[in-house]
């Protein structure tokens, strides 16, 4: 990645972590160091914003109130699985590696041809496409941009499809009764998200998928 694609990776990963956890406004040198580890072993943007958010669900869901701050180091376990769970949904997805400029135009397709067949059910994701058809058409495409515009996609697939989500709660439950609540939270997720997307043919916006 170029310096200043580097240096927008960092600064919103930090703005995320500190826009939850509040004062101190600084992190230590180790979570400065797991943020470059991070970026050099390529963890999508996207996926460490999905790990932060659940580790601070998962404080929230077991009441963690008085016992001391949360540090970015905590996350580190959320985003590793969150990364996992990544790669084997993409098993088998691809057969060789692409390069940066294949992935940009295989995704530019994706992206152009949902938005020219795309539901009424699914306007409310036209946004955050049409912005990502912006992005993926100029030379110096953002790759960060790109992640956030996956986890706002995500986000808004979530906020709409509450019936659905009661339902796979419930089939989860069922499935497994003695799973945690964070863990639920999690699977309930995964499983509503993939669900929608296959339903509608909703297509990735993250160059990681390419």
């Amino acid at each position: 990645m170029k310096r200043d694609q580097e240096s927008e990776y960092y600064q919103t990963i930090v703005r995320s972590f500190l826009n939850r956890r509040g004062a101190p406004f600084f992190l230590t040198p180790r979570e400065i160091s797991l943020i470059s580890y991070w970026e050099k072993n390529r963890f999508p943007l996207r996926i460490v914003l999905e790990g932060i958010r659940a580790c601070f669900e998962h404080g929230r869901t077991r009441k963690q109130k008085g016992k001391g701050r949360t540090s970015l180091v905590m996350c580190e376990p959320f985003v590793s699985k969150s990364y996992d769970m990544c790669k084997e949904r993409q098993v088998g997805s691809r057969v060789k590696k692409k390069s940066r400029v294949e992935q940009k135009r295989h995704a530019e397709k994706e992206v152009k041809f949902f938005l020219s067949s795309i539901s009424p059910e699914m306007k409310y994701l036209e946004p955050p496409f049409v912005q990502a058809l912006g992005l993926l058409n100029t030379q110096d495409c953002q790759e960060g941009v790109l992640d956030e515009l996956e986890a706002r996609v995500e986000t808004l697939i979530l906020t709409q499809a509450k019936k659905e989500a009661r339902q796979v709660k419930s089939s989860i439950q069922n499935e497994f009764p003695s799973i945690q609540a964070d863990e639920l939270t999690r699977i309930t997720r995964l499983r509503v998200i993939k669900g929608i997307r296959q339903k509608h043919k909703i297509p990735h916006i993250s160059l990681f998928y390419y």
